[in-house]
């Protein structure tokens, strides 16, 4: 027969209780590699507005848009299938 403890909380992944970050993912993403995305993607934008010249310019600058775009709606996406199977 096996004795549980109610009082104990679980732990998640990420470190802390499943009471302390709500149990879900929150609005504001915590992983490293949206945030590097976007920052690559930022970096992309203003290469392509300060460094970078001719048409490789906007090649550039789309491919930093492209990047922070997949990023969000990536995310946004998950938010969604995570709610929808809870």
């Amino acid at each position: 027969m096996a004795v549980t403890n109610e009082s104990q909380q679980d732990e998640s992944p990420r470190g802390g209780s499943r009471a302390e970050s709500g149990g879900g993912p929150s609005l504001l993403p915590k992983s490293r590699l949206f945030w590097g995305a976007v920052g690559f993607g930022l970096l992309l934008i203003l290469l392509g507005m300060f460094l970078i010249t001719g048409p490789m310019a906007a090649i550039v600058g789309v491919w930093g848009i492209s990047l922070i775009g997949a990023a969000v709606v990536g995310f946004a996406l998950f938010q969604v299938w995570y709610r929808m199977g809870t």
